[in-house]
């Protein structure tokens, strides 16, 4: 535990901006509805060629194959497939951080590890896989289908779940 807290503080902080070119920052601004019709800009950046180029530079490990985001029922996502196996990335979007909140605690199975420092609350799942939420936003980053260990140099796979997640928020801002 300690020492998943002392590189996930090292990855927050290593982690500087959205992209090597510093070129995009997201800006999310919302009117409160009861349901989320299109995909946010936010939801959107978990698949965008910034996300791919930070993403795979901290891993480490560039894609094979060209992200296909899908948008259903709230919830964008894409599939990172590596060499060495795929990693998927989703964003559900909620109406309000109250409802991300609620939806991220009820699905928080008893079994979960706190991951301090990560988003406004975060945990990882016994297959390494990490679950953040931030503001009306929940991350999942699904490392199930990489290897034990993954990325140049390898890491354990929920450590680059970490990484993953700590890229992605240091390019959400939210306009409140």
């Amino acid at each position: 535990m300690k020492r998943i807290v002392v590189l996930a503080l090292i990855v927050a902080v290593a982690v500087g901006g959205c992209s090597s070119t510093g070129s995009s920052r997201t800006t999310v601004s919302r009117t409160t509805v009861s349901h989320i019709a299109v995909p946010s800009s936010a939801d959107k950046l978990v698949c965008s060629n910034d996300a791919v180029s930070d993403i795979s530079a901290s891993l480490g490990v560039g894609v094979t194959e060209p992200l296909a985001p899908t948008w259903s029922g709230g919830v964008y996502s894409c599939r990172y497939v590596f060499s060495a196996g795929v990693m998927v990335l989703s964003v559900t979007d909620h109406p309000d951080a109250a409802a991300a909140t609620a939806a991220f605690t009820s699905g928080q199975p008893a079994d979960a590890m706190t991951i301090p420092a990560v988003g406004q609350q975060a945990y990882s799942l016994a297959n390494g896989s990490a679950v953040v939420r931030k503001d009306a936003f929940v991350l999942t980053i699904d490392v199930s289908s990489l290897p034990a260990t993954f990325g140049v140099p390898p890491h354990p796979r929920n450590i680059d779940a970490i990484t993953v997640a700590d890229t992605i928020l240091a390019c959400w801002t939210q306009d409140q």
